[in-house]
């Protein structure tokens, strides 16, 4: 989302713990974009590469460019007890810093988008919708609130919503917007990610590996989409998936 918003003229920054830093810095150097990236400590003190969450935010009030909107994506929060918690209920304190203090912090306008329940923004859904709907919800609803909660079975291809919208409500973006749209360009960061961020998957390898799948036609649909409503042509009937080998393919995607 940065680079997209960059090459439209809107000045964007990164943020993450020094946990994520490899794998953000990694990306972010891939996209070819001179992208700022704060890397916080993992505890309120300075410690090493990582900046407190005070100075961040102080630099973020009072910068060149002070910001006006915070994005969370896919990004853990304390749930009921304080404790940020993984898809297992699982306590992550140790290796997830508290940028939930940084969301929160200024008069930004903050964008929430999540897939379980238990990220950032995701306090805006009610506690007994998560706890009710998702195994462990009532152990990892995060309790932050946002002003924009964004929901969807992966939360990325929120993200790549969002540009989608962005590219049909700003007709002088469309073009420079959709570029970044491209499962190509979403392969191309996924390869930097592990290949010099030292990315691995979670311990459910399977269900990453079937969302990226997923995510790669979803995102050459969303593009399509977007184009043929700018055109005023009529969707196309839902993508057909089918298995070629260890692949999946879309009909649409592949342009047949």
């Amino acid at each position: 989302m940065p680079p997209a918003w960059s090459a439209v003229g809107v000045p964007c920054r990164l943020v993450t713990d020094q946990v994520n830093a490899r794998v953000v810095l990694a990306t972010a150097a891939a996209t070819g974009c001179d992208l700022p990236v704060d890397i916080a400590a993992m505890r309120d003190e300075h410690d090493g590469e990582g900046a407190r969450l005070a100075d961040i935010e102080r630099a973020w009030r009072v910068g060149a460019a002070p910001i006006s909107h915070v994005i969370a994506i896919e990004r853990c929060g304390p749930s009921r007890d304080g404790r940020p918690r993984n898809a297992d209920g699982a306590d992550i304190t140790a290796v997830n810093a508290p940028l939930d203090r940084l969301f929160t912090a200024g008069p930004w306008a903050t964008i929430g988008i999540g897939d379980l329940g238990n990220e950032l923004g995701m306090g805006s859904l009610p506690y007994e919708l998560v706890a009710a709907s998702v195994a462990h919800g009532g152990e990892l609803w995060c309790r932050v609130t946002c002003d924009h909660p964004i929901v969807a079975g992966v939360s990325n291809l929120a993200a790549a919503a969002l540009l989608g919208a962005l590219a049909l409500q700003r007709p002088g973006w469309s073009a420079a917007l959709l570029d970044w749209l491209t499962p190509d360009c979403a392969g191309r960061l996924l390869a930097a990610a592990v290949r010099d961020g030292g990315a691995v998957a979670s311990q459910r390898g399977r269900r990453a590996a079937s969302a990226i799948g997923r995510g790669r036609i979803a995102l050459g649909c969303a593009r399509d989409r977007v184009r043929r409503d700018r055109a005023g042509l009529p969707a196309r009937p839902r993508a057909r998936l089918r298995r070629v080998g260890a692949r999946v393919e879309d009909d649409h995607v592949a342009g047949r």
